[in-house]
């Protein structure tokens, strides 16, 4: 699984940073392995920090609350992501 991300604000030729995970789906309390690739720009870029942000697609089963069906007086289609956890991987550096 990889999840791929050129920041606009840099524009073109820009860095670019890949998440690449060992697994493609883990349960609850396994362990999440992977690494970050950073490839440089044509410029040189300082970076203040590599955070990576953990979600999790959930979804709400019918007649649940938070379904989102009409009159459930919830918010919500019955899916949505949820972000549970945030975690730095690297200090400041030049790339």
């Amino acid at each position: 699984m990889v999840f791929k991300r050129q920041p606009g604000s840099l524009g073109v030729g820009g860095p670019t940073v890949d998440t690449v995970l060992d697994a493609g789906a883990v349960r609850p309390g396994g362990t999440l392995s992977g690494r970050v690739e950073l490839a440089g720009g044509t410029d040189g870029h300082d970076v203040e920090q590599v955070v990576l942000e953990l979600v999790a697609r959930v979804e709400t089963a019918p007649g649940e609350p938070g379904d989102g069906e009409p009159g459930s007086g919830e918010p919500g289609d019955g899916a949505g992501v949820v972000a549970f956890g945030r975690y730095p991987v690297g200090g400041a550096f030049r790339l």
